[in-house]
């Protein structure tokens, strides 16, 4: 086994050099010769990648010595940096990283350079061979990396069958140079922060954010076939009728929470309801001819079609009952959108209203309870 400097820190000890000391592991470290196979090794950054960005200088340490090196780069920024406030963000970097090298799913586990090393190398065996959890298996995805899941190799022809392609899609990382932003793959980051350019997104100034809400005021989006674009609003009938739907692609969750609380209150008209209620007729509506399947605690929509091949994959019919009480829990109470509300009915027209609005509607000679429509 390769040398390693011993350390022993605890309270009232003399001080010692800590610097010096991971000088001396990483020197020995870079001096010498190839390990035998059976000793497992780890990458480490000589210089923090958190704090100096990203960096070539990497060397392969052992379990232990990765351990005791980021113990070591603790114990230094907390001599030179705890006390005063200037990189004082630098020292609980390393705090972290020592911190997180350190626990054992949140217990209180004392742990100390053995202890991690012999943790580590039970981990690592566990992964390799017919032990891991993903051996014989592979990832797909399908609409662009929106769905992804892994599955047995055996199973691929079939997947692929049903529109799924091969491999876990990246959805890359967003960069800028104060003028453009795009976004590029994560392999290719370094080469761009070296010509100038910034990790983010460009934020758009005031007039930026006017200019575009004017824009959304008179426009309308619609999507077919995986494409998108907007429109004018009184343009919508002429692409309804050319085969293209109503709304974007997909929202982020933040966004329709935004969304149900700008439109909370408001009622929409009864043209606006037929409209809609024809716009969602038949082949129009987005839910036709699909079903629900599930597998592993997973549910996803399908069509009626490819339903004997996903059987054969191994998933069921349906929704499965845990899924269901989740969803169950999750709309109990005022959470549920027909909380505090009763249905009524005359001449085979139903409606839901609020308890208070009861007696006004029964007045009217409208009768409680939904009427079954022949």
């Amino acid at each position: 086994m390769p040398t390693v400097p011993s350390i022993i820190i605890y309270k009232g000890a003399s001080p010692m050099n800590y610097l010096k000391i991971y000088i001396q592991l990483i020197r020995n470290a870079q001096s010498r010769k190839l390990l035998p196979k059976n000793i497992h090794t780890e990458k480490h950054h000589i210089f923090p990648k958190s704090i100096f960005g990203t960096n070539d200088k990497i060397l392969e340490l052992t379990l232990r010595e990765h351990y005791i090196a980021h113990l070591l780069l603790w114990k230094i920024y907390e001599k030179r940096y705890k006390k005063g406030l200037s990189k004082k963000g630098n020292y609980y970097k390393m705090l972290y990283s020592i911190t997180m090298m350190s626990n054992i799913h949140k217990t209180k586990i004392k742990i100390n350079s053995h202890l991690f090393e012999q943790i580590r190398k039970n981990a690592i065996n566990a992964r390799i061979g017919k032990k891991g959890s993903i051996y014989g298996k592979i990832w797909i995805n399908k609409n662009n990396g929106k769905e992804r899941m892994i599955i047995k190799k055996e199973e691929l022809e079939t997947y692929l069958e049903l529109g799924w392609e091969k491999g876990k899609i990246d959805n890359g990382i967003w960069i800028n140079d104060d003028n453009v932003h795009k976004k590029i793959k994560k392999e290719e980051l370094e080469k761009y922060l070296n010509e100038g350019w910034k990790k983010g997104r460009i934020k758009p100034s005031k007039e930026a954010r006017e200019k575009l809400s004017k824009f959304r005021k008179n426009v309308i989006s619609i999507n077919k076939d995986k494409e998108y674009k907007f429109i004018k609003k009184e343009d919508l009938e002429k692409y309804l009728n050319e085969g293209w739907k109503r709304g974007g692609m997909s929202i982020s969750k933040e966004h329709k929470e935004k969304l149900i609380n700008a439109n909370k209150g408001k009622k929409l008209s009864k043209e606006t309801r037929e409209k809609i209620s024809k716009i969602n007729l038949g082949k129009n509506n987005p839910n036709y001819g699909k079903i629900w399947i599930n597998k592993d605690k997973e549910y996803k929509k399908i069509k009626k079609e490819e339903l004997e091949k996903y059987l054969e994959l191994g998933w069921e019919k349906g929704m499965s009952k845990e899924i269901r009480e989740k969803m169950s829990k999750a709309t109990l109470g005022k959470k549920r959108h027909t909380y505090g509300k009763f249905w009524i009915n005359k001449d085979k027209q139903n409606k839901s209203i609020k308890k208070e609005e009861l007696e006004k509607y029964l007045n009217e000679g409208w009768k409680k309870g939904i009427c079954q429509k022949k």
